[in-house]
């Protein structure tokens, strides 16, 4: 079976990997979300800005999910963490929120490696960020 990898852009790939290498080499990646988060970004697809594909979670795309163990509906944007805002539902990358989603695809499954359990997740719809 092959393992899906997320779509990255290049610049949100840099400034992610930089940031997670540098948890990585202080010795704080101990959550499951974060090790997953640096096992995607190792296997990352990285792309030019102008050619990732529609339907891309990227940062500061608006998401639409569904938490597949209780049927809710949800919205969420993935953002730098001095962008986050939990009444804006604007969620840091370095939460297992923005770890699960960042880089899928719509349609796509995946799982939120929460502190209180795995959460199976699916990807409604996208809405690319406006620039």
């Amino acid at each position: 079976m092959t393992e899906k990898r997320i779509v990255l852009s290049r610049r949100e790939y840099e400034k992610l990997w930089n940031i997670i290498e540098a948890m990585r080499s202080s010795n704080r990646l101990r959550e499951p979300y974060l090790r997953h988060l640096y096992d995607e970004l190792q296997a990352a697809v990285v792309l030019d800005e102008g050619v990732l594909p529609a339907g891309t979670v990227t940062l500061y795309a608006e998401v639409a999910y569904t938490n597949l163990s209780t049927g809710s509906r949800h919205q969420a944007s993935i953002v730098f963490p001095a962008d986050q805002n939990h009444d804006e539902k604007r969620y840091s990358i370095f939460t297992p929120l923005g770890a699960a989603l960042i880089g899928e695809s719509e349609h796509n499954r995946t799982i939120c490696y929460a502190p209180a359990g795995d959460i199976p997740l699916r990807i409604d719809a996208i809405t690319p960020p406006v620039h």
